[in-house]
């Protein structure tokens, strides 16, 4: 019985590392994105909406069915700590299909095609931005200033 429950304590920590480990590498790698520009989000966001429901969802449920039964047999009781990690989990989880899952399918398709259109600039290069530049964008644009 004590090999169970050690085994049970091992899947309970490896579930929580992988949700929160992987919900908090998927907001670093957003930050990241979105400080080299939208064009880069659109990779993160569809790698988001596929790696989600298959990864996060399967480790929170495992997280917190098998720390019921690490309660049921160490006959622990209801403290605080427990308490509060099943209202957080509950949160994240409601959230994450009720909120997130649905914006995340509404959203997806325009953000494609605004990704595929600023990726189409950036491979445009020097040459698109230059375009226009025999005519100045202002009446005074042809003066320098120092």
């Amino acid at each position: 019985m004590a090999v169970i429950y050690e085994l049970l304590k091992a899947a309970h920590i490896l579930a929580s590392i992988i949700w929160l480990g992987g919900a908090l590498m998927l907001i670093l790698l957003g930050v990241r994105a979105r400080r080299q520009g939208p064009a880069q989000l659109v990779p993160i966001f569809r790698k988001a909406a596929k790696v989600a429901p298959r990864t996060f969802v399967p480790a929170s449920l495992v997280l917190v069915l098998v720390g019921f039964a690490l309660l049921g047999m160490g006959k622990l009781p209801f403290a605080p700590w427990v308490i509060l990690g099943i209202v957080g989990w509950a949160i994240t989880f409601v959230t994450g299909i009720a909120v997130l899952t649905p914006n995340v399918k509404k959203t997806e398709s325009p953000l494609g095609a605004a990704g595929a259109a600023l990726r189409g600039r950036a491979r445009a290069g020097p040459a698109s931005a230059h375009a226009h530049a025999d005519r100045p964008s202002r009446p005074d644009a042809d003066r320098v200033r120092m």
